[in-house]
């Protein structure tokens, strides 16, 4: 019986898939925990300072000095970043719902 968790995610990552957020920026730490404070299941989640090469997500993502840059992606290919948690919270429940 345990096993059907398991099962039931496995099918919610295929027909949902797995959410790609990318976060970029100076305030980038106090944002991840924003978006980490709320459940959104099968989540992958990178943030940095400035974009880096190192991470797949992060690499070749535009960087402001004075705004902080919400991206959601999905096989690496992301919308249109956002600069606001509530915004990005838009866009996840138009995604799912």
């Amino acid at each position: 019986p345990a096993s059907f968790g398991f099962w039931c995610l496995n099918l919610q990552a295929l027909v949902l898939g797995i959410e790609e957020i990318a976060i970029l920026g100076g305030n980038y730490n106090q944002i991840a925990v924003e978006i980490l404070a709320e459940y959104t299941p099968l989540k992958l989640l990178q943030s940095a300072a400035n974009q880096t090469d190192e991470w797949p997500l992060l690499r070749g993502k535009p960087v402001n000095e004075h705004k902080t840059m919400i991206f959601v992606c999905e096989n690496y290919q992301c919308q249109q970043p956002v600069e606001t948690v509530e915004q990005f919270r838009d866009i996840i429940s138009r995604k799912h719902f």
